[in-house]
């Protein structure tokens, strides 16, 4: 089972902080990609998506251990599975060049029975496996 992948209801959740990187930026997009990214495991967007005063407090060393990180095929497979996540804004607020957004985030579930068996019941190691029988 892929740990925090298999909740398929919708989850309300807070994305504060993250960083505007250009003023056009929407801010809920920017929280929808990283909730992307934290799904697929995808550690170096998620982290280049938080603000620099966020970074200063969470180094990336601490914030990758804080994090279930899936490599190879398991994580290619969590890719092509965050790309269905959707969010729903819940609430916006932006000041001082930082934004804490709300939104209700929609979830594939992962394990649900079809998904598990294509995903071999999510064993990385067989997953991994494959993708280098595949070369």
């Amino acid at each position: 089972m892929i740990p925090g992948a298999g909740r398929g209801a919708w989850i309300p959740a807070i994305v504060a902080a993250l960083a505007l990187v250009a003023c056009a930026r929407n801010p809920d997009a920017v929280a929808l990609r990283y909730g992307r990214a934290i799904y697929a495991s995808d550690l170096d967007t998620a982290y280049r998506l938080l603000s620099a005063q966020d970074r200063r407090v969470r180094d990336e060393v601490t914030f990758r251990r804080q994090q279930d990180e899936h490599r190879g095929f398991t994580g290619e497979l969590l890719g092509q599975l965050a790309s269905f996540i959707t969010a729903t804004p819940v609430e916006s607020k932006i000041a001082d060049g930082r934004a804490a957004v709300t939104l209700n985030f929609r979830l594939p579930n992962a394990n649900a029975p079809e998904i598990r068996t294509l995903a071999r019941d999510w064993d990385e190691g067989i997953l991994n496996a494959l993708a280098d029988w595949a070369l």
